[in-house]
C-alpha cells in the first residue's frame, strides 16, 4: 500500500547535518552494462527470506522511472517526475510473511537522447530502495549484498 508521509524519513538520522539535509541509509544501485545516457531497461531483484512476519516502510525510486513488485504482484509505480536536484520518491508499507519473498524493481530510462518528453529528465539508470528501522542491511540497496540486476532486451522506448 503505498503511504503518504509529511517529512523526510531520515532526517533525523545521526549523520544529518547543515550540509546535508538526510543521510539515507541506502544508495543507488545501477547495472555494471547499462549504458550512460542510453535508453535501458533493467529489473533489480533481491530475494529475502523472513523467519517470522515483517511490516516494513520502504521509500523507493528510481532513475527514470520504476514498477514494484512483491512475489510477482504489482505494489506500485514512480517516482513522480523532478529533477537532478529535487527527486522524488514513494513509500509503501509492506506486510510480509514469513518464508521467501522476492523484490523487484523494474526500471526504465529513456537516455539523454531518447524519445522522452521534454519534463522527462534522467541522470542514470539507477534503483533505490530504503526501509526504515526493519533491518536496513537486508533490505537496502547499496547494502544488502543480494540485490542483482539484469538488462532486458528487446525492448524499444519509442
Amino acid at each position: 500500500m503505498r503511504t503518504l508521509i509529511a517529512k523526510d524519513p531520515y532526517l533525523d538520522h545521526p549523520e544529518s547535518s547543515f550540509w546535508v539535509r538526510a543521510y539515507w541509509p541506502a544508495s543507488w544501485i545501477s547495472h555494471v552494462v547499462a549504458p550512460t545516457g542510453e535508453p535501458c531497461v533493467v529489473a533489480f531483484r533481491l530475494r529475502v527470506t523472513l523467519d517470522a512476519p515483517l511490516r516494513i516502510r520502504a521509500h523507493v525510486s528510481a532513475d527514470e522511472r520504476y514498477r514494484l513488485f512483491i512475489d510477482g504482484a504489482p505494489v506500485g509505480r514512480g517516482p513522480e517526475r523532478g529533477e537532478q536536484r529535487h527527486w522524488y520518491f514513494e513509500t509503501y508499507d509492506l506486510d510480509l510473511a514469513a518464508g521467501e519473498h522476492v523484490i523487484v524493481g523494474l526500471t526504465w530510462s529513456f537516455g539523454l537522447s531518447g524519445p522522452a518528453p521534454f519534463a522527462q529528465l534522467g541522470v542514470r539508470t539507477g534503483f533505490l530502495f530504503a526501509v526504515e528501522g526493519q533491518d536496513p542491511a537486508r533490505f537496502n540497496t547499496g547494502q544488502a549484498t543480494g540485490w542483482q540486476s539484469l538488462r532486458i532486451g528487446g525492448v524499444a522506448l519509442t
